[in-house]
């Protein structure tokens, strides 16, 4: 009896000593000390960690990338230093943060190796490792995060092979191991992951079969093996998988054929990369990409690649294909076509992808003529004269628009600009015009800013502005004269004709926003136009005025000289853009002015417009708009 009245008292004992405030203060140091020995191993030199200070009256919990949880107010539930320009070694001491469920260091330079501590985080859910050096190989440990359902240890120099260990995490939703040196099979336990909607194993060097095992995993969307050394045959389950968008296999060594009654079903398929493999097309309505470089196929180019109507970009590089270059790749909606190195002979199209020479690649195989005047292939030879005649009818739209600025800045496919722009965002609007609007973008991975003019081909009159923006701005060079930089004349994904006009971008944008109010009643810029800036802007208009009228072999009439036509640069000065209501009317003969000027239709916009605007021949109108905007430039 008086035994277990002393183990009821101990037992009393202990359970008040834990739920005591002293306690408490324990578990907060826990965090608090592998916080602190985290920071002590890494190198800050942009102090995104100079919060990280213990102080009493401040909790970690405010600290830079640090959460804690709502209802354990006092434990860190996650670690988010993505991109934080961080170095050194992960502490193992993030092995104590029990209570955490998400850490993010992508993006850093990190090394050594992974802690094998990681293991005792038994509630973490996502841990992403991405773009960092770390070495070694991956923690068996991990095991134990039985709740980890992200993984991502991409682009980092891990070695080894894939722990068999890791086989009981079956949450995962996103397994990416891809751009590291990892070796050996890949594991057939993975096709037990049922809940898998990713993986990525790519630019390794794992060699043997696929697993059949993969066949198995239902939800999956997103398959990349490409770039190891995989031999064998792909398993044929794996073309069952409906709900996989992107299929990439290319690089490896397979052998083989897809088997004509299997079902190749992929309705979603956005991306296939495959390699020594006959496609079975029919069914792959919605394929937007396919990429079948660097193998061995050989024979013509198939022609079933003709019944992929919404084929975006079509690689068929460093193979052995041979004959000519099947005109239906004109026909299909192709953003970019790559050909290279192959021993493909003949003459070139002209229709389609093959209009925009920086949308098609086709070094490599010397026996290619003809197309159009960019490539400067050697000429085909002589055809009987209604071929000939045929195919200079066909000549594309795009060689009349082949100008001087094209040597310096190459021409840009829609696909080029619908990644500059990020996809023609609302947020990347600048500007709406007559005849479409304008677009900031982003080229040359980053280092360039442009303006996009995207024609709405819809309107009445926009080909014609296209054409005579084209004609006007090929020969002209001004300081004071917007600059294009490239046109894009192509099908956008829905097949689609496209056009617009590459200018350089003006930090400050139209003149018109720095003199008008904008629809809430507000000025958009905090700052206003000094009257020696007004000044400057009306002489920069001027001398452009001036140049266009008197300075090249025929007067150029701009014909909607406005504010909201007026770019201003980074340093204010002012440059004449939109010239798509522009005429060039030479000065040797007035013939062409005479029969212009029947015309009825009133161009340019009301307020700025000429009485005498029926008088053309002379720059007039343009002087009289010139006059309007002084009046606004230094009256509002």
């Amino acid at each position: 009896m008086t035994s277990s009245i002393i183990v009821e008292c101990l037992v009393l004992l202990i359970f008040f000593y834990f739920a005591s405030s002293p306690a408490t203060c324990s578990i907060y140091e826990v965090d608090l000390r592998a916080l602190l020995s985290f920071k002590e191993n890494i190198i800050d030199p942009r102090g995104a960690l100079d919060s990280w200070r213990y102080n009493e009256t401040v909790s970690y919990c405010t600290w830079t990338g640090i959460s804690c949880g709502s209802r354990h107010r006092n434990r860190v539930v996650s670690i988010d230093l993505n991109s934080q320009g961080l170095a050194g070694f992960v502490s193992p001491h993030l092995g104590n943060l029990s209570f955490i469920r998400g850490i993010n260091l992508q993006n850093n330079s990190f090394h050594g190796p992974i802690p094998q501590e990681l293991g005792r985080l038994r509630r973490l859910e996502y841990l992403v490792l991405s773009n960092n050096s770390f070495d070694g190989e991956i923690p068996k440990n991990l095991s134990q995060c039985q709740n980890l359902y992200f993984l991502n240890l991409v682009d980092n120099v891990l070695t080894g092979n894939v722990p068999f260990k890791l086989s009981s995490l079956m949450k995962l939703e996103v397994l990416i191991l891809s751009k590291n040196n990892l070796s050996g099979t890949i594991p057939s336990f993975i096709g037990n992951f049922t809940f898998l909607e990713k993986l990525s194993l790519s630019h390794n060097g794992f060699h043997g079969e696929i697993p059949k095992s993969l066949v198995h995993l239902q939800n999956l969307k997103f398959l990349a093996l490409e770039d190891n050394m995989l031999t064998g045959r792909i398993p044929s389950g794996l073309y069952n998988i409906s709900s996989i968008l992107v299929f990439a296999v290319t690089s490896n060594h397979f052998q083989g054929n897809i088997p004509s009654d299997i079902g190749f079903s992929f309705p979603n398929l956005q991306f296939l990369g495959l390699g020594k493999i006959i496609l079975l097309y029919r069914q792959l309505h919605k394929l937007a990409a396919t990429y079948l470089e660097g193998n061995s196929f050989h024979g013509e180019i198939p022609e079933g690649l003709s019944l992929l109507k919404g084929l975006q970009e079509l690689d068929l590089s460093r193979n052995n294909f041979s004959g000519v270059i099947p005109s239906f790749l004109g026909e299909l909606s192709l953003a970019k076509l790559n050909l290279s190195f192959n021993k493909l002979r003949g003459p070139v199209p002209v229709d389609g992808v093959f209009r925009n020479v920086s949308a098609m690649l086709l070094e490599g195989n010397t026996e290619l003529c003809g197309g159009i005047s960019e490539l400067k292939l050697p000429l085909c030879p002589p055809m009987n004269p209604k071929k000939k005649n045929s195919h200079r009818k066909t000549k594309s739209r795009d060689d009349l628009y082949a100008s001087p600025f094209e040597s310096q800045f190459p021409r840009l496919s829609y696909a080029d600009l619908l990644r500059a722009t990020d996809g023609f965002s609302e947020a990347n609007m600048i500007g709406l015009g007559r005849f479409g609007s304008v677009y900031k973008g982003i080229i040359n991975d980053g280092d360039i800013t442009v303006a996009v003019k995207v024609l709405n081909l819809h309107i009445q009159g926009a080909h014609k502005s296209f054409t005579r923006e084209c004609n006007v701005l090929r020969g002209v060079r001004h300081r004071n004269l917007l600059k294009i930089l490239s046109i894009s004349v192509s099908t956008d994904y829905q097949g689609n004709e496209f056009t617009s006009l590459i200018y350089e971008f003006k930090g400050n944008g139209s003149l018109d926003k720095w003199l008008h109010l904008d629809t809430d009643g507000q000025h958009e810029n905090t700052r206003y136009l000094t009257l020696m800036q007004r000044l400057n802007i009306a002489i920069d208009v001027a001398s452009a005025l001036e140049y266009l009228h008197n300075g090249t072999g025929s007067t150029i009439i701009h014909g909607d000289l406005k504010p909201s036509n007026i770019l201003l640069d980074d340093d204010m000065t002012a440059h004449v853009g939109d010239f798509g209501l522009s005429k060039v009317i030479s000065n040797v003969s007035s013939g062409l002015a005479a029969n212009e000027s029947h015309s009825v239709a009133v161009k340019g916009t009301i307020g700025y417009i000429a009485p005498e605007y029926g008088m053309v021949g002379t720059g007039l109108g343009d002087i009289y708009s010139y006059g309007i905007l002084l009046l606004e430039l230094f009256t509002t």
